[in-house]
């Protein structure tokens, strides 16, 4: 290329990287737009003090240089810029690029370390070829296309946070988290081929993401098969399909088992939830196929949605006192759960809620329970269940005469299914079913006059009903109302 070429590639770099501001100062917009360089190899934007951020890498280089400038203009970011690029094995920065996002290099598996300029004021990097911040205090990523020859790596005494993604796709047996480590990422050990667990975990962790060991398929706890007792926060899907997990969630201080945290983890065995959990989330374990015993503490307030959906191997479920409701699908697909106990503070179970237990053997619904779905035990054999079925009364409004008409109302019942009116022309005695409703939301009762003795006074009352499991379960009487 000769020195005009080369000026014209040059000038017409500038000139975009021109247009672009303009057209950013010009509408005011908060969003940058992205240019593609002219060299082509590269997305980018500009920030607000009008450095580029490479968002895209449009090259094929397998070892790569991050450039200082980009058409001109100083380069100061990245920002998922490698993402998949699974060829890169070194990675170069130099001293202006001083800010890297999480998912800059998500998804380059084949990286075998990063260099980082000295003089750069936001990033570093070891020995090892391992990106942290200046300080050291955040690890940002591991080389993990690295042969570690020790078969472990030990998080350096510095970092207090790692990074999200920063071990993704982890290559090496074994890792160990020292006491100087608080935070553990999002995505931060997520996808991992060969990484066979923690070999040790050391009192510290306070925090760990959501996803954090996402698809860890081999992982365990190896030291002593725990999670340290500093933990307080999981992430959801923090372990999810870690499908030979083997692990102790006991000790740790978490207050709540987030959505889908064990999701599908098929070797999941027995666990024993710590003292401090009130709340298990939706689908958290469910398709858990070997789980045969989880054990709750008595602070257990809540079980949502699907919690143990597909459990299939799940043989009995003990729910502690405080907790008010089994909701939609917390049990659905456990075909071998045969003992059930239910609290007395239950009072609500959900649509499919035990649908398709069909070895359940026996449960006993506690007297406060007011709502049963149609659904929560299909598929199930309800002789085997004992059923104490509490149907409020009502409370009669009214009854008067209105020219011809006579007319009683009565209060509209929560979970009533419909309504059974009485009458007897003793108030104490002699009452005669005169007519049911099935439709809860109609609250009164009218009848013709003349069809009655003229001058006798007539008594009224009602009972609620309800179906639960294709039974009628009614009400005591409400109070009566007499009218003449």
């Amino acid at each position: 290329m000769n020195r005009k070429e080369c000026f014209a590639v040059k000038f017409l770099g500038i000139m975009t990287a021109l247009l672009l501001c303009a057209v950013l100062s010009g509408t005011g917009q908060k969003e940058a737009q992205a240019a593609v360089s002219s060299d082509g190899a590269y997305q980018y934007e500009l920030d607000a003090n009008g450095h580029a951020v490479l968002t895209a890498y449009l090259g094929q280089d397998t070892e790569v240089a991050v450039p200082a400038t980009m058409d001109g203009i100083s380069v100061a970011a990245l920002s998922g810029t490698y993402q998949n690029h699974d060829r890169i094995t070194k990675v170069t920065i130099p001293a202006g690029v001083v800010s890297v996002d999480e998912t800059a290099f998500a998804g380059c598996y084949g990286i075998t370390g990063f260099t980082v300029d000295p003089a750069n004021a936001g990033l570093s990097s070891d020995a090892d070829g391992v990106l942290f911040s200046k300080d050291g205090s955040l690890l940002l990523r591991y080389p993990v296309g690295k042969h570690q020859s020790s078969g472990t790596y030990r998080i350096p005494a510095g970092v207090v946070n790692v990074g999200g993604y920063a071990f993704e796709g982890y290559n090496t047996p074994g890792i160990e988290i020292p006491s100087n480590v608080r935070v553990i990422g999002d995505y931060a050990f997520a996808n991992t081929r060969n990484f066979n667990g923690v070999t040790k975990w050391e009192e510290g962790t306070q925090t760990i993401g959501t996803f954090a060991f996402y698809k860890c398929t081999n992982l365990k706890l190896l030291d002593q098969s725990a999670l340290p007792a500093s933990v307080t926060k999981l992430g959801v899907y923090a372990f999810a399909e870690c499908s030979n997990i083997q692990i102790d969630i006991s000790k740790s201080s978490i207050t709540e088992i987030p959505d889908y945290l064990f999701y599908n983890c098929d070797n999941l065995h027995n666990l024993t939830l710590p003292q401090t959990v009130t709340s298990v989330g939706a689908y958290a374990f469910s398709e858990c196929n070997n789980l045969n015993e989880v054990i709750f503490d008595a602070a257990l307030t809540q079980i949502r949605e699907g919690a143990f959906a597909k459990c299939g191997n799940l043989h009995t479920v003990n729910i502690p006192e405080g907790v008010t409701a089994i909701e939609n699908n917390t049990f659905n697909g456990c075909q071998n759960l045969n003992t059930v106990v239910l609290p007395d503070t239950l009072k609500t179970i959900g649509d499919g809620a035990f649908a398709g237990c069909r070895n359940i053997h026996s449960i006993n619904i506690p007297k406060g329970v007011t709502y049963i779905s149609n659904t929560s035990f299909d598929g199930v054999d309800t002789t085997a269940i004992a059923l104490n079925v509490k149907v409020g009364k009502t409370k009669l409004n009214q009854a008067k005469r209105k020219g011809k008409k006579l007319t009683i109302r009565w209060k509209k019942t929560a979970d009533a299914k419909g309504y059974v009116v009485y009458r007897s022309m003793k108030k104490n005695g002699g009452y005669k079913k005169v007519k049911t409703i099935s439709k809860v939301s109609v609250c009164k009762f009218s009848q013709k006059a003349k069809k009655l003795k003229k001058n006798r006074k007539y008594y009224y009352k009602v009972k609620v009903y309800k179906v639960v499991l294709g039974k009628k379960y009614f009400s005591g009487f409400s109070n009566v109302k007499a009218v003449r």
